[in-house]
């Protein structure tokens, strides 16, 4: 293999590394977005259920409303519970921590893609055993995501793979990220561009 062969496999790979934390990225953020949502509905309701009950029940007594309010008071503590039992089961606070790791690993990987494609001479072998070995994280955390999420994600990756670049299309298709028409593309979901 000779120079030019050597820096065009350079590239290529740093690139596909840098599409694969972008796309990481992505998913990892719009997870974050879902469990925090989670999260602070669970706190919410935490601290505003035992207020509006009692609240409601110091107003009820006496009245013919009593014993709706003690039905709805057990009813919304037992779905207090059962949301707590849920967070607790699904680990939430736990894949939170897990996300945001991931995410700022991902992170560190992009940026460093682009230190690396500026510096032809700096050695890969350190950083693509870190990339491998985060590339297992993320298969832990994101790998059973839905595809057209996975599709959304790669198309915006490809938008920011090369900073100020707009030309940049997807590998398999040929499509613009930036003209996205919902296609067969099995890798960004476009509709594939003919190549003339």
């Amino acid at each position: 293999m000779n120079a030019t062969d050597r820096f065009n496999s350079r590239h290529g790979k740093l690139l596909q590394v840098r599409a694969n934390a972008l796309t990481a990225i992505f998913l990892y953020s719009r997870g974050l977005r879902i469990i925090s949502a989670f999260s602070n509905s669970l706190i919410l309701a935490s601290l505003l259920t035992p207020i509006v009950i009692l609240f409601a029940l110091n107003k009820s007594i006496g009245t013919k409303f009593e014993d709706f309010i003690e039905l709805v008071s057990y009813l919304s503590s037992a779905l207090l519970l059962l949301l707590s039992i849920t967070a607790l089961v699904l680990r939430v606070d736990a894949r939170k921590e897990a996300f945001l790791a991931a995410r700022v690993a991902n992170n560190f990987i992009a940026n460093e893609s682009l230190e690396l494609l500026a510096n032809p001479d700096q050695d890969l072998a350190w950083f693509l055993r870190y990339v491998s070995s985060q590339d297992s994280v993320d298969q832990n955390n994101i790998d059973k995501m839905r595809v057209s999420l996975r599709q959304e994600a790669y198309r915006e990756s490809l938008k920011q793979l090369v900073p100020g670049d707009s030309s940049v299309t997807c590998s398999v298709c040929n499509a613009s990220p930036y003209k996205f028409k919902s296609g067969d593309c099995q890798l960004c979901g476009n509709t594939p561009n003919e190549v003339v």
